[in-house]
């Protein structure tokens, strides 16, 4: 996690995490069935506030990274200070995390 601050819950999920405005954080997405994880399952990563933070599934935003040089499995952006709900599904299951971002550097 690119050694932001995060928190988890009971089942280990990512629960909360603080970004930075201005910084790109990649999301480990591994989606589980009875506890195994299973390949590939479309995903899909929604967002809001959009003011306060942006989610991409694959590349880095296109403001950041306009030719995709970088891939992940998601990808965060803080945007602009504040709280940001994050939710990510896959086939007919969803889970999410709020995400807190700090005023940028």
């Amino acid at each position: 996690w690119n050694d932001l601050p995060v928190q988890y819950d009971a089942a280990q999920s990512l629960s909360r995490l603080e970004l930075p405005a201005g910084e790109a954080a990649a999301l480990d997405i591994v989606p589980l069935r009875s506890g195994a994880e299973v390949f590939g399952v479309p995903i899909d990563i929604g967002f809001s506030p959009s003011a306060v933070a942006e989610a991409t599934v694959g590349c880095r935003p296109v403001r950041v990274d306009p030719h995709c040089d970088v891939y992940s499995d998601g990808w965060l952006l803080g945007v602009g200070a504040g709280d940001a709900q994050i939710t990510v599904s896959g086939r007919d299951i969803s889970t999410g995390f709020t995400a807190h971002v700090t005023a940028g550097p």
